[in-house]
């Protein structure tokens, strides 16, 4: 695992041991009512790509048992609904933080996700454009299906197999403020 909590105790803070994760500004974002280390936690075991939780594949469950790992406390044999909104990919916060680790972690997929993006946005542009001639349309057209299977074998890979639509939105997101410059990150180098 890139960030390997497994044997550290429950009391470690998880931004001063993993100092990469620090440099981020999706890592220190307001969780009001929730644990940040029991977050970081969850997010690498259920989304590190060396994980050994990641040959479950029934996504809740993987969820449920990175959650378990991570300390979540039980109340009444349930989570607190801050809780479960972020296993149901409801946390706009923590689904940063999960998309922020993925393209950490994996760059060169990342990259290609970025790649396959802009071009995608190119050849739906060229497609829109009327002095297009038909026969191009149909080469267009394909090249347009083409990149979105790519996009979606590329973002199931980034995503640790994690097929979470909301997760996903939020990854599109990412993917677009990053390449627009307009992240935090981008905006402070300003």
């Amino acid at each position: 695992m890139l960030f390997n909590p497994f044997l550290l105790s429950e009391n470690t803070n998880l931004l001063s041991k993993f100092k990469e994760l620090g440099k981020y500004s999706e890592f220190k974002a307001s969780l009001p009512s929730m644990n940040r280390n029991c977050i970081i936690r969850y997010i690498l075991y259920a989304f590190d790509r060396r994980s050994p939780l990641l040959d479950i594949r029934d996504v809740i469950e993987k969820r449920i048992m990175s959650a378990s790992l991570s300390y979540w406390v039980l109340d009444d044999g349930r989570y607190s609904l801050e809780y479960e909104d972020v296993v149901r990919g409801l946390n706009l916060e923590v689904n940063a933080m999960i998309v922020r680790f993925c393209s950490i972690q994996a760059n060169e997929v990342f990259t290609a996700f970025v790649g396959f993006s802009e071009s995608l946005r190119k050849q739906t542009l060229k497609l829109m454009d009327d002095n297009e001639e038909d026969e191009n349309t149909k080469t267009i057209i394909d090249n347009i299906k083409n990149l979105r299977l790519e996009l979606k074998d590329l973002r199931i890979e980034l995503l640790s197999t994690d097929e979470d639509k909301l997760l996903n939105r939020d990854l599109y997101s990412f993917y677009t403020s990053e390449s627009l410059g307009i992240s935090p990150e981008a905006y402070a180098n300003k």
